[in-house]
């Protein structure tokens, strides 16, 4: 294992740098004021990444289709006067397969860079490589961006919204952290690197944002208007949503689908508390952290 899992970041040319700086700047313009600053923002980073060759040309009709979906689903929400019956769910269903499928790199066009290879955080750790996912984050963008009103843009919403959310974070961390300990996932492992600082801020803006827009911001909140004159509506889109976000962790075995359905579940009790994506934004980060810094991170090989 590294001592010094920074030696281990691959470096990157400075276009492909100015690309995701970039992005992440788009990321951060959500919250903004100027309603339209993270779309001027995201379609600069589009075209350095163009420019840097993290992005060829068949990446423009994913990116130009989510787009208009999750443009059309918003005009749609905002008039009484649809273009023909079920259009909505037909968007919806267009912005969550659209979404999903860039979200498992299906399209083409996408030279998502590596910065992390082969590291090791944990003894009898499975080695951790990672990339800058150009297409997972811009889907979550324009989710957000196009599909999602109700960003926190005072102090006092995030004071409010907090109180609601955190006893149901820390549950959500309790019940997680032994059942993973149960399983045989991971070991008790804590430890402090540099790195975390680097992990968080890719971790937290690009990937927990990205999933909890889908899911929670999108999925759940759409089902559970849906089903809202229904007997335990809230609950099962909530149930419903953590199943799906169980499902896309397939990656890391049965026992990860499990625990990644279960925490969906606490991170969409936090969201329907609190009515806010960033609570169940912060309740993923802080297990996540949690995990990275007290146990085996990403699990035992």
């Amino acid at each position: 294992m590294s001592t010094d899992p920074l030696s281990l970041l691959e470096p990157l040319s400075l276009p492909t740098l100015l690309t995701f700086v970039a992005l992440f700047a788009s990321v951060i313009a959500l919250w903004l004021p100027l309603r339209f600053a993270w779309g001027t923002l995201l379609t600069i980073a589009v075209i350095i990444g163009y420019s840097a060759g993290v992005l060829t040309g068949p990446a423009l009709f994913p990116m130009g289709a989510m787009a208009i979906v999750c443009w059309l689903y918003r005009q749609q929400n905002e008039t009484s006067k649809p273009l023909f019956p079920g259009v909505k769910l037909v968007l919806a269903i267009a912005v969550v397969v659209l979404a999903l499928l860039l979200g498992l790199h299906v399209f083409p066009g996408f030279n998502n860079p590596v910065y992390v290879r082969d590291l090791v955080l944990s003894p009898g750790a499975a080695s951790y490589t990672r990339k800058l996912t150009f297409d997972t984050w811009i889907a979550g963008i324009l989710v957000l961006g196009l599909c999602y009103d109700g960003l926190i843009h005072t102090r006092r919403e995030w004071i409010e919204a907090f109180k609601r959310a955190w006893p149901v974070i820390v549950i959500n961390t309790v019940v997680i952290v032994p059942l993973a300990l149960a399983m045989g996932f991971v070991h008790f492992d804590p430890k402090w690197t540099t790195y975390y600082f680097v992990w968080a801020v890719i971790y937290l803006f690009f990937v927990i944002l990205g999933e909890e827009a889908l899911f929670r911001g999108f999925i759940q909140r759409e089902l559970a208007q849906a089903l809202s004159k229904r007997p335990f509506g809230q609950g099962i889109a909530i149930g419903i949503t953590a199943v799906l976000f169980g499902l896309v962790h397939f990656d890391g075995g049965i026992g990860y689908i499990v625990l990644a359905t279960i925490a969906g579940i606490g991170y969409g009790i936090t969201f329907q508390r609190s009515g806010r994506i960033e609570m169940s934004i912060l309740a993923h980060f802080t297990l996540n952290s949690m995990r990275f810094l007290l146990f085996t991170y990403p699990y035992l090989a």
